[in-house]
């Protein structure tokens, strides 16, 4: 799982990864580190938002090649 802090909104994988449940955020340091006492303490919610996290990522993997394959037929 990754942790943000308030300044994210312009990150398309920030969004996507709190979207997911991969991720958290928080506005201060507090906040953040509430999510993280959670993780380190909580090993089921540790790994569910860690798979989460990873099933994202593995989702998006050959993007680029997925991309140049669309352009090149519409080319």
């Amino acid at each position: 799982p990754v942790l943000f802090g308030p300044r994210h909104f312009e990150s398309r994988d920030a969004t996507l990864l709190l979207a997911a449940g991969g991720g958290a955020t928080g506005a201060t340091a507090r906040a953040l580190e509430r999510h993280l006492v959670v993780w380190l303490q909580d090993e089921s919610a540790r790994y569910e938002a860690g798979a989460r996290a990873r099933a994202l990522v593995r989702a998006g993997l050959g993007a680029a090649r997925r991309a140049y394959d669309l352009i090149a037929r519409l080319l």
